[in-house]
């Protein structure tokens, strides 16, 4: 995966959402175990996201 940035990355600035909310609709394989690192273990779903005030509106 590539991203473009158009200012300087700020970590401070970063929001993650689980990649296995069901909301997502990801084509996720089930029959492979999944490598999670820390930081997406503990994201939010996008609800909870939504709840929370997280998303840019």
């Amino acid at each position: 995966m590539s991203y473009l940035l158009t200012s300087p990355y700020v970590a401070e600035h970063e929001l993650a959402i689980s990649a296995f909310d069901p909301e997502l609709g990801l084509p996720i394989p089930q029959d492979i175990p999944h490598v999670v690192s820390d930081r997406d273990g503990v994201a939010p779903t996008l609800a909870e996201a939504r709840a929370a005030g997280l998303l840019p509106v």
